[in-house]
């Protein structure tokens, strides 16, 4: 059954897995950020990002004050945002870009003439340095990542740095998104990176480009809670399965699976969601589904971990923008090494989330209107 999760998994992405790579998980900011910037600063030839959300604050002037240098002494600098999602990013910071070089694609800015393209988002976040290392996870260049304002928790997410041939893979997903959002006299292509073998790891990248009319992220949910046959571990940070994913919880769970989802609790931002994931409660435990709600912090990340093979780490969220609208990216790592360090690392989380409990699981009127308005969350 797991060379059929693979194949499956294969079969999504439309590709193969790619063999030879270096993988580094990272789950705390001053880890992830410093790595990145370290990796931005080192730029020689090319940077290119797609990012759901890059705001002014003090993450994301760092972030454009390095783009702009590298920019400066030549390094090609391509960016995709997303026009809702980067909206505190100011018309200074994109000027500043520009004039150093960079070029600068929003995606789908809000206007009242594309109203009918409100709900299409790029929510994908890549950052490619050198067509030579990459960057993927849940992450924004926001301050709610590094506890700002001051005095707040930090949101917890992960980011993945990989390099080998699945570099490669991450350079052609973001040419295929360029050239859709793009004008053409911008559609130049970067070299891929180099296809040499630099660690172990098997990784897959799975993309979800609405323009292509690919939705990927509700299949890859329902395949992989398919194949699982022994646990399946989660977390997400908006979790409104549709009901034929709840239905396939519940046939995991009475095959035997082990599923548990952590998810944010009282500290989440996202008040109307936080309700509206907790309207879901009744189906999922009905489903067999042990849920816990994350305290320390606003839980942003988007992982999963099964049978003790297969790790997911990526933007999507288990919601229906993520299911039929949002451009999604995720890495899949068949790496039973991997695996295990992450199921260590979740039962360590465990210890900081509060079990929900069937009986704690109650319909009050706030939680049926937010679920009553969960496909527009």
């Amino acid at each position: 059954m797991r060379e059929s999760a693979r194949r499956g998994l294969e079969l999504l992405a439309d590709d193969k897995f790619s063999r030879g790579n270096a993988v580094s998980i990272m789950r705390d900011r001053q880890i992830f950020f410093g790595s990145m910037f370290q990796a931005l600063a080192r730029a020689r030839l090319s940077i290119s990002i797609e990012m759901y959300a890059i705001w002014d604050g003090y993450v994301g002037t760092q972030l454009v004050d390095l783009l702009c240098d590298r920019a400066r002494t030549g390094v090609e600098t391509r960016i995709i945002i997303d026009g809702i999602g980067s909206r505190a990013l100011s018309r200074t910071s994109l000027q500043r870009l520009r004039s150093s070089g960079a070029t600068v694609v929003v995606h789908h800015p809000p206007s009242l003439r594309g109203m009918q393209r409100v709900f299409r988002r790029t929510h994908r976040k890549l950052v490619i340095v050198d067509a030579d290392a990459a960057f993927v996870g849940g992450f924004n260049f926001i301050d709610q990542f590094i506890g700002v304002p001051w005095g707040h928790e930090p949101w917890f997410d992960y980011v993945v740095q990989f390099s080998g041939p699945a570099v490669a893979r991450a350079c052609a997903s973001f040419e295929v998104s360029w050239k859709a959002k793009a004008p053409p006299s911008l559609a130049r292509r970067t070299a891929a990176g180099s296809p040499r073998r630099r660690g172990p790891y098997d990784l897959l990248l799975i993309n979800s480009p609405v323009e292509t009319g690919r939705h990927t992220v509700a299949k890859m949910q329902e395949h992989v809670l398919a194949s699982a046959r022994k646990r399946m571990w989660l977390r997400n940070p908006f979790l409104l399965p549709a009901r034929h994913l709840v239905k396939t919880f519940a046939d995991a769970v009475d095959r035997g699976v082990d599923i548990r989802v952590i998810v944010p609790g009282e500290r989440s931002p996202h008040r109307l969601m936080l309700h509206a994931n907790r309207h879901k409660y009744a189906a999922l435990h009905a489903a067999g589904v042990v849920i816990y709600e994350y305290q320390p912090a606003m839980m942003h990340a988007k992982t999963a971990v099964l049978d003790g093979r297969f790790v997911l780490i990526g933007s999507a969220n288990a919601d229906p923008r993520s299911a039929k609208w949002n451009e999604e990216l995720t890495l899949v790592m068949d790496a039973a090494p991997l695996a295990r360090e992450e199921e260590q690392s979740f039962e360590q989380d465990l210890l900081a989330c509060v079990q929900v409990h069937r009986n704690r699981v109650r319909g009050r009127l706030i939680e049926t209107i937010a679920g009553m308005a969960e496909r527009y969350l």
